[in-house]
């Protein structure tokens, strides 16, 4: 029920798993199981520290919206991007968000 009120999910996945986008459509249909399939979703992709282009990004869809934030939370790198990322979902919070470190 927690998980259909929810107004974003964070959706972790590690950057580099070779089964990364079958995991990603297994949980895609559990929430579809759930009833919470229409809830926005953030792909959080960590370990970036692990991949040749180890590079923190955001992408975009073709709305501008955030879809995916490539990070580090071993290193750090990219963490500042997922506060952005919150802070454009929610920026009634920015406040609470800057306290994220």
């Amino acid at each position: 029920e927690e998980t259909r009120d929810a107004a974003l999910l964070l959706h972790v996945v590690e950057a580099g798993a070779s089964d990364r986008d079958d995991l990603m459509h297994h949980v895609d249909d559990v929430l579809q199981q759930i009833g919470a399939d229409e809830v926005p979703q953030l792909v959080v992709c960590n370990k970036i520290d692990q991949l040749d282009d180890h590079s923190a990004r955001l992408d975009r869809d073709e709305n501008g919206r955030i879809t995916r934030v490539w990070l580090s939370a071993k290193t750090g790198e990219g963490l500042d991007l997922l506060r952005q990322a919150l802070q454009e979902y929610f920026p009634e919070h920015h406040e609470q968000l800057d306290y994220i470190e």
